[in-house]
This record gives C-alpha cells, structure tokens and sequence, in this order.
C-alpha cells in the first residue's frame, strides 16, 4: 500500500510539473546584425525577399510591414520530429531594421503534435504553449539556422 501512494503522490507531482509553461525568456530568441556598408532600403530589400523565400506555408505569413519605420512582422510554422512524433510549431518572427543593422527577434512559440510514425491518421490538437525543455532546444536550433540563414542572406552581393 505504501508503495501505491508513493507512485501516485509521484505521479501527481510529476503531471504538475509538466505542464507549467517556461518562463518567456527561455522562449525568446534574438539576434542582431551589423552590416555597415548596406543602406536600410537595401536591407529592408533583402529582408523582405528572404521571408518570401523562408516562409513557404500557407500558415505562414507577413502580417504588418512598414519599410519607412523598417519593421517587418509575422507568423511562421516549422515541423519537426521528435521520437517517433511529429509537431508543427507557430511563432512569432520580428525584424527591426535600420541603417546598417537588423535586428531579428522570434518569440512566443506554440506547438501541437500532427501525428506519429506509427499511424497515418493525422492528429487535430490545438497548439499550446512550450513546456518542455527538450522541445525548446530543437525549436532553438531551428531558430538559430534561421538566423544563420538570414545572415547569409543580408551579406549576399545582390547587385548584378
């Protein structure tokens, strides 16, 4: 019996656990880009061709755009899997640009499971938030190869 309350007083424990969502700074992610030699207008440019050509779902989207302010701002999905689950993830993405800079800020991240590798049927759950570490880190790297990618991007010679 004892070891019945045990497992149960665990198990509680455990569940609570799991569904406290990360603090907002864990799911924020920000990168700033010095390029001095380009102009806004020529950064504006690359940035907004660089989401056109990133961000091919439907689901994704440009939702405010003010080139003489330099902001761009919108939604994205990505999918990954994780064991033998898949999940798409929408966030937020946000580039501030000005006169040799921009600035890339991709915050609150919310994540629902699509399906698994043992079934065809998909999944219809709504998305929530993050709560686990371990999704986190994949969406983080997944962040950063967005980054790296914009950053290629905006150092790109485009003149021809």
């Amino acid at each position: 019996m004892k070891h019945i309350v045990i497992i149960i007083v665990l198990s509680v424990f455990s569940g609570c656990v799991a569904t406290k969502p990360l603090p907002s700074d864990l799911t924020t992610y920000e990168k700033i880009f010095s390029l001095p030699n380009q102009s806004k207008d020529q950064l504006y440019i690359k940035t907004n061709e660089w989401f056109v050509r990133t961000f091919v779902s439907s689901e994704s989207i440009i939702e405010f755009q003010d080139k003489d302010a330099g902001k761009i701002l919108g939604k994205y999905v990505n999918d990954f899997t994780k064991g033998i689950y898949n999940y798409r993830v929408k966030q937020v993405i946000s580039i501030d640009i000005k006169e040799g800079k921009v600035r890339l800020i991709i915050n609150e991240p919310l994540i629902k499971a699509t399906g698994s590798v043992l079934s065809t049927e998909p999944y219809n759950f709504p998305y929530k938030k993050i709560k686990s570490l371990s999704q986190l880190e994949l969406i983080k790297t997944h962040w950063q190869k967005l980054a790296s990618d914009l950053e290629n991007t905006l150092i790109k010679d485009t003149s021809w």
